[in-house]
């Protein structure tokens, strides 16, 4: 007894130490990439901004441009970063772990797969009120960030008016936009959090009331079995809450990048960027004006 106890903590020990290096690889290679990534792409932003025609900034608001740029970047490496890896290793662990869950005990895991789309409705709550968060967040950030710069551009014509109680109370309102927005979204995020939990442990209840049903019915099955393929099967169904995240954070990326690869792709008419491969006028000589 006590030597496949040993064996069997061995064998813990030993997926412990994998788990810590191929996390430690996973933590380290998605940040670094997303890194990389941003060195190239905002001075390349920066720099397809700044040779765009007279035009297009009359239909575009200047003062919220740096902000704009600022958050698209922000919510691209949001999306390609961290959770991006855990939505990866969460959708290996949601496959593996109901391979093993019904190879162990299929009508365990059959109960408790009922209980996988009330776990997929509350991470589906979650993941709709982040992309919420996100979308009402933005635009309303970028509005009071062209306030700010607008006001400060003319500060001395705001001052000799009176106006600065004005503009406060108008870059206030658009702050506030902003907070109101995060906090139903935050609402939401509680509310499918809890909504999860309540899941889980319901789950929990009715598979054990149904294992032991098994055993004590005579099924040839042991107890071990019932709680390996139980936990296999729920823990494959929480790991789906932490898929949706990431994937959020792949449209919310993909969202907030559009804009970027539209001005990327659609080039000024006018380009001083690029090289000129007209002739030039040879000198004019031999011409003399006299009054």
């Amino acid at each position: 007894f006590f030597d496949n106890i040993s064996t069997i903590a061995i064998k813990f020990m030993l997926i412990g130490v994998g788990v810590t290096v191929v996390g430690s690889v996973q933590g380290f290679c998605f940040p670094w990439f997303v890194d990389a990534q941003m060195k190239k792409m905002r001075p390349l932003y920066f720099h397809t901004m700044l040779y765009r025609d007279v035009g297009w900034f009359d239909t575009h608001d200047v003062g919220s441009l740096p902000s704009e740029i600022a958050q698209d970047l922000e919510v691209y490496a949001d999306g390609f970063g961290t959770k991006l890896g855990v939505s990866i290793m969460s959708a290996s662990g949601c496959l593996i772990g109901l391979i093993f869950g019904y190879y162990l005990c299929w009508q365990v895991s059959l109960v408790i797969s009922v209980a996988i789309p009330l776990l997929g409705l509350g991470a589906m709550a979650m993941a709709s009120s982040m992309m919420e968060m996100v979308q009402e967040t933005q635009g309303a950030y970028a509005k009071a960030a062209s306030l700010a710069d607008e006001v400060l551009f003319a500060i001395r014509t705001v001052v000799s008016f009176g106006g600065e109680s004005k503009e406060l109370l108008r870059y206030s309102a658009a702050v506030e936009i902003a907070r109101r927005g995060g906090l139903r979204s935050r609402i939401k995020t509680g509310g499918g959090m809890g909504y999860i939990w309540f899941a889980y442990f319901a789950s929990m209840s009715v598979a054990f009331y149904f294992g032991m049903t098994l055993v004590y019915s005579g099924e040839d099955i042991s107890v071990g079995r019932i709680m390996s393929s139980f936990f296999c099967t729920l823990t494959a169904g929480f790991t789906l809450g932490q898929i949706v995240p990431g994937a959020a954070g792949l449209v919310g990326a993909k969202t907030s990048m559009a804009r970027f690869f539209h001005i990327l792709r659609n080039e000024s008419v006018i380009q001083r960027r690029l090289h000129d491969d007209r002739k030039s006028m040879p000198p004019i000589e031999g011409m003399e004006l006299r009054d």
